[in-house]
């Protein structure tokens, strides 16, 4: 049943402001309640419509359709091709950026960056990926409950309601806490940073702090504690947010924002165009490294190394910051060097001493206070090293901290850190330089060095080096922005200091996360498996893939096995989920109300508040994690109005100290951007009894000697170890990195992400895969103590020898890409996570190695049979002209060696000696072990880009040569998937489906697959009689061909039609219903209106994937100017050799063109080409006639769509 709702009035108020503020989600939902209370028979209900209807202006109108028990809302309008426009902000990863979106009925349709928004300006592929992660089919709906063991092989789910799920949760819950404390209780979240738990974070820690559970795993050692945490052991606080905008000098050190935030890559690419240097330092050149000034390739784990070696050269070298080291920092108070303390004043001057004690040159020992306003002497001695006698009279031996320091620094000299950090000496120099050199420093890290066994001392290492400038909270440095003046949802005093008394490991890790309410998943797995009363005995997991995310999967998964009771809140089904006892559907993005408070970056951004109102409803009865934590809270009776108050109205608490609402936001769905006025150097400003703020340390200055380090028997001073020798059973080192097109463990069943990284991959230098036997696109088995993983060769011929970076989170399949979920543990495994151990791990913060372990490998022979890197001989066994232009050409290797396996609808490529450039071809073969293979070539027209195929047609003979590349392609027709699979192909667009067709045709099972074939008449047909014999052999493949012209064979699956309209009548909505796959391969009219009219339909855009082969470009030796043409603003600016990219020229001649991380990864730069010729830098996903501006040049005078 379908009722109408009212479609908004202006009343004076902007139309599409009121649209893009969800006024009328807001007034729909109104509506359909008052509907659901009317009459269950319908006058009542009838009666509302009515007055709703007689209440309408003209125009569209908007129906609502209550279409399961829980009367769950859809939104559409009554004509699809219409659409709303809303703002607000994607919350996938940490860069939060603006975005714009579209919604056309009940679907997602579009997602553009919002340039007016502090964090605008871009989108990255995930982001504008977000239609497909919505309106995934494998989304889970309802709440489930196992009715099986744990180990079996089928869990058992049944289906059960929320209030039935919710209730036996809380009753486990309660039980588990009153018998055994809170803590038995632990709960695990995903990463904030690369998901959008941010956008219930604060609910979920509030309710797990209220309850009473110190023991959160939320990844902290591996993510946010150095930056956050291990700052404070230097500075008092996290890590200041870097003014690229004044900056002349940026580090990146062990962090890619081009591939983790996009919001930083935009500002540090704005930067560099002002003239500001970029540094980075980081074992891999792609990504941010590619812009960088200087690259230092530096080995995993060395980080520290390279700090102290800077330390050194300033400290040697004299230059550093002087005034602000003596006035701001502890480098001058003495240190007893039996002992380790800070000498105070009272012992060297009795009780009448207050402070600390300094050595000046002229007046011997003087007792300091730090918060004194009066200036540090001019004369202390900031490098003494000596002896001073205290009150009682005795002789101590004592250095200043800074001293203490250079000592520790003094190994470092160049040699030595070039030896370790196999970093050129030239590049060290340089470095060292700049850091010494004016100009405004500003820095980032992240978990580049955070994942380490060295992890804490490396941050200090890393915080002393920049302590030594003055860049502190200062402009072009690193600033602690103010924040907002709001009541605060979760506070860290929620948790009873009890309670943070009963952390797991509190202990042995007493400055790490169980001090901050936070557990590490190894000691988790230690409690579940331990005999203590109160081990943990029940996990309540928000969205976190703990075998995929975290290492040695094999450990964790028994110690999950062993809970008394799991409950897991997730998108789709993980493999960490399948373990739980109750799943429960979380909605995504876009399907619920939520509120960011501030967006980081700059002031404007801090101060930004913005509400994001639902704009669909999520599938089934899924609920957004802060629904479940609300509901939860409810039902143990959490004390707090926030738990109590409508959502709506518990926010209003919220935003009370800043005057604002959530009726205000909602108004300005752009957001309200708070006035905030970051002061430069607050450590310098004065309270109103005239004491300096310092910093928030126990000395109140930034401290080379950590107070809080020494008081639990850790190095004090800043050090670097020595690296340990590799074993030589695991000689390779291994560093692992995410994938710029997914989030950690997550999106790779999104199709648009998949078929740019389809598979799961390791960089080696081009030495080490020489010494193994290895080429690009190899399988190679990558093994420790732990067990073996397979990845795919990339190989880097930047990338140092004896080193691999491996990508982390695979085990998600893609039906559309014909790739099946791999297990996380054991044979295929690719989860490279499940084989790193963390028996040995970093002593503070209880970080894993996942950056820094050591592994073999060696080729998986199996695997990469037949695999070869560039060009292969191959000779011709087969030249048969069929249908009058259609060639089918039979090749075979010439070193008659094997052949590799490949997907159905993956090409070759093909170059002719004398012809410009590499034309592509589907493979007809199945795909399987074959010793031939076969093609099928259109002539086609040499004007239009066919030499090749001409040449092959009319040139070649059977007995000649060709050289192929080997298969490749990211179009991938599933022979067996358990969605429905439809291919429309036209003309030689057949071919990738003639393989699909065979592939099937063995008889492997799976779902249906239906192909419609259109052609000009049945001679053109030149498969026509193969496929129809192959679908007649196998019950779940169909087959039609449609004819222009000619007569038609006599069977029921010929028939006569052009275009696409027939077979668009032939696709019944039975078959639309369950989400079938829809492949398209053919001329690009064709494809283009066989896509329209299926998404006029309703089929989602991503389950639509087409073909077209791009002729490879040469770059020409030499390219002369070109013209750039912006078709519709009418500008033009000239380019030339000199100026490097397209987008490059344009920036220099004053002309803004669309971009984000400018190293090709985000393709916020991509723009239709209306007509000329260009060569890109980069390999992507786009058509044909899109060119990525920050990699392309032109090839002679180009015309832009813009």
């Amino acid at each position: 049943m379908a009722w109408y709702g009212p479609r908004p009035h202006t009343n004076g108020t902007n139309r599409r402001s009121m649209i893009a503020c969800g006024c009328w989600v807001q007034q729909a939902r109104r509506f359909q309640e008052r509907c659901r209370r009317s009459s269950a028979a319908g006058p009542g209900r009838r009666k509302l419509v009515s007055r709703w209807r007689a209440r309408m202006p003209p125009g569209p109108s908007i129906l609502f359709f209550p279409t399961d028990p829980d009367s769950r809302r859809n939104v559409m309008t009554s004509d699809l091709s219409q659409s709303v426009t809303l703002r607000g902000y994607c919350s996938l990863c940490k860069s939060r950026c603006g975005a714009i979106y579209t919604v056309q009925g009940d679907r997602l349709t579009g997602v553009a960056p919002d340039p007016d928004h502090p964090t605008g300006g871009a989108m990255c592929a995930k982001g504008r990926a977000l239609p497909e992660l919505l309106h995934h089919p494998d989304r889970l709906r309802t709440p489930l409950r196992r009715t099986t063991p744990k180990g079996s092989t089928d869990p058992g789910w049944v289906e059960i309601g929320w209030d039935e799920a919710l209730d036996e949760i809380t009753s486990r819950m309660a039980a588990i806490r009153d018998a055994h404390g809170a803590e038995a209780v632990a709960f695990a979240c995903t990463t904030p940073s690369g998901s959008a738990l941010s956008d219930s974070l604060d609910w979920i820690l509030r309710l797990i702090w209220q309850f009473g559970s110190p023991n959160l795993i939320a990844a902290v050692e591996v993510c946010n504690f150095q930056k956050d945490y291990g700052q404070e052991l230097t500075f008092g606080k996290a890590l200041g947010m870097p003014d690229y905008d004044q900056a002349d000098i940026i580090v990146l050190w062990g962090q890619n924002p081009t591939r983790t935030w996009l919001a930083q890559a935009q500002r540090i690419a704005e930067a560099r165009r002002r003239g500001a240097k970029l540094v980075v330092i980081d074992p891999k050149r792609a990504g941010s490294g590619e812009q960088a000034d200087l690259w230092l390739r530096i080995r995993p784990g060395t980080d520290a190394a390279l700090a102290m070696g800077a330390i050194r050269h300033l400290l040697m070298t004299d230059r550093f910051a002087t005034g602000f080291v003596r006035e701001w920092t502890d480098a001058a108070f003495l240190i007893d060097r039996d002992s380790g303390d800070r000498l105070t004043a009272a012992e060297i001057a009795g009780p009448e001493g207050d402070g600390f004690v300094i050595y000046s040159q002229v007046d011997g020992v003087v007792a300091v206070d730090p918060r004194a306003e009066a200036e540090m002497p001019g004369d202390t001695d900031l490098f003494f090293d000596g002896t001073v006698v205290d009150k009682a009279g005795r002789s101590r031996q004592v250095a200043s901290a800074l001293a203490l320091l250079r000592k520790e620094a003094e190994f470092w000299n160049l040699p030595q850190v070039a030896a370790t950090t196999g970093i050129e000496p030239a590049a060290l120099s340089a470095f060292f330089d700049l850091l010494a050199g004016p100009g405004r420093l500003s820095y980032y890290h992240w978990t580049g060095f955070a994942q380490a066994g060295n992890a804490t001392l490396t941050t200090r290492a890393v915080s002393s080096l920049f302590a030594l400038r003055d860049d502190v909270d200062a402009e072009g440095g690193n600033r602690w922005l103010p924040t907002l003046d709001l009541m605060r949802i979760a506070e860290p005093a929620l948790l009873s200091a009890n309670q943070r008394s009963r952390a797991l490991a509190l202990d042995r890790l007493p400055l790490g996360p169980p001090r901050h309410g936070f557990a590490t998943l190894r000691d988790v797995c230690q409690s579940i498996e331990g005999e203590a009363p109160n081990r943990v005995r029940m996990l309540f997991n928000f969205g976190s893939n703990l075998l995929t995310s975290q290492p040695d999967a094999q450990r964790t998964r028994r110690a999950l096995s062993q809970l008394e009771f799991q409950v897991h809140c997730d998108q789709f089904m993980t493999p960490t989920a399948e373990m739980a006892d109750i799943v429960l559907p979380v909605a995504a993005p876009l399907e619920h109300d939520t509120i960011r408070l501030g967006f980081e970056i700059t002031e404007r951004a801090a101060g930004h508040v913005q509400f994001r109102p639902a704009l669909l409803s999520p599938p089934g009865s899924a609920r957004a994690d802060h629904q479940i934590a609300r509901a939860l809270a409810r039902r143990l009776e959490l004390e707090g109005e926030l738990w109590s108050l409508p959502l709506d109205e518990a926010l209003d608490r919220v935003l009370a100290p800043s005057n604002l609402s959530v009726a205000k936001l909602r108004a300005t769905p752009e957001g309200i951007t708070l006035p905030l006025q970051h002061v430069s150097r607050g450590y310098a400003q004065s309270d109103a009894e005239g004491r300096r703020h310092g910093f928030a340390t126990p000395t109140g200055r930034v401290e080379f000697h950590s107070t809080q380090m020494h008081a639990h028997g850790y190095p004090s001073i800043a050090r670097a170890e020595r690296p340990a020798a590799p074993d030589p059973r695991n000689p390779v080192q291994v560093t692992t990195a995410k994938s710029g097109y997914f989030t950690h463990s997550s999106l790779r069943n999104l199709v648009s992400l998949r078929r740019r990284a389809p598979d799961p991959s390791v960089d080696l230098g081009p030495e080490l895969a020489e010494r193994h036997g290895l080429m690009v696109g190899d399988w190679v088995i990558l093994s420790t103590q732990l067990g073996s993983v397979r990845l795919r060769v990339r190989i880097d011929p930047l990338l140092a020898d004896g080193v691999a970076i491996a990508e982390y989170g695979w085990w998600q399949g893609c039906e559309a890409m014909a790739s099946e979920q791999l297990p996380v543990t054991g044979v295929n495994s690719s989860n490279i996570n499940a084989v790193i151990s963390d028996v040995m791990r970093d002593p503070i913060s209880g970080a894993p190695p996942l950056r820094q372990f050591f592994c073999a490998i060696e080729r998986d022979e199996a695997a990469s049979l037949g695999n070869w890197q560039g060009s292969r001989a191959f000779v011709v066994v087969q030249h048969e002209i069929v249908g009058g232009d259609i060639l089918r050409l039979g090749l075979r290797p010439e070193d008659g060696g094997a052949l590799p396996c490949f997907h159905p609808g993956q090409h070759i490529g093909i170059a002719v000696p004398g012809v410009e450039g590499r034309r592509f071809y589907s493979l007809n073969t199945d795909g399987a072990v074959a010793v031939r293979w076969e093609l099928a070539i259109r002539r086609g027209n040499a004007d239009a880009g066919m030499s090749i195929s001409c040449h092959l047609h009319d040139h070649l003979r059977q007995g000649d040569r060709l050289m192929l590349t080997a298969p490749a392609g990211s179009f991938c027709v599933p022979a067996s998937s358990t969605r429905p699979v439809v291919c429309v192909a036209g003309g030689i667009g057949i071919t990738p489906f003639l393989s699909a067709f065979r592939a099937a045709g063995r008889g492997e099972g799976g779902g249906p697959i239906h192909l419609h074939y259109l052609a000009r008449n049945v001679e053109a047909a030149v498969f026509h009689e193969e496929l129809a014999a192959l679908a007649a052999g196998q019950g779940r493949m169909s087959f039609d061909l449609w004819l222009k012209d000619g007569a038609l064979p006599e069977a029921p699956w010929a028939h006569h039609g052009s275009g696409v309209e027939p077979i668009s009548t032939a696709i019944d909505q039975e078959l639309l219903d369950r989400r079938p796959l829809f492949y398209l391969c053919g001329p690009a009219g064709m494809m283009e209106a066989m896509r329209k009219v299926l998404v006029a339909r309703g089929v989602p855009a991503a389950d639509i994937l087409s073909e077209a082969f791009k002729s490879e470009v040469a770059l020409p030796d030499d390219i002369g100017p070109a013209t750039v043409t912006l078709e519709r603003s009418g500008q033009s600016f000239q380019w030339e050799a000199s100026d490097g990219s397209i987008l490059a020229a344009a920036s220099a001649a004053g002309i803004s063109l669309p971009s984000g991380c400018q190293v090709g990864q985000c393709e916020s730069c991509a723009v239709r080409v209306v007509s000329g010729r260009f060569h890109c830098a980069t390999e992507s996903e786009l058509g044909t006639d899109q060119c990525l501006t920050c990699q392309s040049v032109p090839l002679g005078d180009l015309t832009l769509d813009l």
